[in-house]
């Protein structure tokens, strides 16, 4: 939330669910994916790679 406008890139969070989503008030160039681990342990899986 703290970049400049002209800030370009890509965030991939991990939450558990859809319910741990929240908004983000992000630069138009910077692509968020949510990642829903849907119950696993943080960190345990391969969300990224897929």
């Amino acid at each position: 939330e703290s970049l400049p406008v002209q800030a370009r890139g890509l965030a991939f969070i991990e939450v558990d669910s859809d319910a741990d989503i929240q908004p983000i008030a992000s630069p138009s160039g910077l692509d968020v994916t949510w990642l829903r681990r849907n119950g696993a342990p943080a960190g345990s899986g391969d969300l990224l790679v897929s």
